[in-house]
């Protein structure tokens, strides 16, 4: 028996991936690999540390077991901010079985746009630039810190990486590059020439992305809890407590286009490239790591030019709520009605 754990990072084709991997089980069970069923492919709840002390990954490895499979096979991107104490436990569970690890790494400059916004999409109210400067200034948190992932799995067993920008200039899409990786591309094959990989999760609109944040901000204000739980809880390698998951594209379409209209008076672009303080960390995990990514054969592993511009504004949630009080309390009344 053998392991294979898709890792992550976010927002790199994850999501896409497992409902491939979770819509072709059988598929896979032919082939010897058994990939356990998941609400959307996501085996996230295999690898918390409560379900790890109620011997779930070691009952997903009986499974595998006794259904005569050769391959384990697993993915959950909640793999890559776990501390090294969870790791160890997690690998512990897996007998002593060969465990071999795959991770997608995606240059930082559009990384780091894309997975804010996802912050802010499920819970936290900060504007972009102080989530880059919390970034910049915390040597732990993976989301600038590529290296302290590979540190915590090589360990472990064996890493391969997969450049999520290669994988897109030359397949279009991660997905692809990561179904190699992992070695079930041909067993794929048929069902993807059937039916085109369609995005799952792909990064929204920049307006509602603001909208989430100002929203979330208000609304944890008035539940009295703490303002941006989520990235600080990644950063600390710790489960957040309270998501609050708000569907703001399901707004009313007239009170939408008057956020709209309040967020472009005031957007502002953000530049990141090489030379901003918040990818100072991932300054050389390129060329460290180089030999470890299964599609940078060359070495290139990230553009040599690379940039990004992100729309946002600099509106914190009190003084956007303090501006429009009435947007604010009717947007938050119909998102939390049961």
């Amino acid at each position: 028996m053998r392991i294979i754990i898709h890792g992550g990072m976010h927002k790199t084709g994850t999501s896409t991936l497992q409902a491939l991997l979770g819509q072709n089980r059988q598929a896979l069970a032919t082939a010897g690999i058994h990939y356990p069923d998941a609400p959307g492919g996501n085996h996230w709840q295999l690898f918390g540390d409560d379900a790890v002390h109620e011997g779930k990954p070691r009952a997903a490895l009986e499974d595998a077991r006794a259904l005569g499979a050769e391959t384990l096979l697993l993915s959950g991107e909640i793999i890559s901010a776990k501390p090294a104490e969870t790791l160890a436990m997690i690998v512990d569970a897996f007998d002593g079985a060969p465990i071999r690890f795959v991770f997608a790494f995606r240059d930082p400059c559009h990384y780091l746009p894309s997975r804010w916004s996802q912050y802010c999409r499920r819970r936290d109210s900060a504007r972009f630039n102080d989530y880059l400067a919390f970034v910049a200034n915390h040597d732990s948190f993976i989301d600038g810190h590529y290296d302290r992932v590979i540190e915590r799995v090589a360990r472990h067993g064996e890493v391969t990486a997969v450049s999520y920008d290669r994988a897109v200039e030359e397949d279009g899409d991660a997905v692809p590059a990561l179904l190699r990786a992992l070695g079930v591309e041909e067993i794929i094959a048929p069902a993807v020439r059937e039916t085109p990989i369609r995005r799952i999760n792909r990064r929204q609109d920049w307006r509602l992305t603001e909208i989430s944040r100002l929203l979330n901000g208000a609304l944890a204000d008035r539940r009295g809890l703490p303002q941006d739980e989520l990235f600080p809880a990644f950063a600390a390698m710790r489960p957040a407590q309270t998501l609050f998951d708000l569907q703001v594209a399901r707004l009313p379409v007239a009170l939408r286009d008057d956020f709209f209209a309040a967020l472009d008076e005031k957007a502002t672009l953000v530049r990141l490239d090489a030379r901003h303080a918040a990818l100072a960390g991932n300054a050389d995990f390129a060329q460290g790591s180089a030999q470890l990514f299964a599609n940078a054969d060359d070495g290139r592993i990230f553009s040599a030019c690379s940039h990004s511009e992100t729309r946002t504004t600099n509106f914190t949630w009190q003084n956007f709520q303090a501006a429009h009080p009435r947007l604010v309390t009717t947007a938050i009344e119909l998102l939390t009605q049961p």
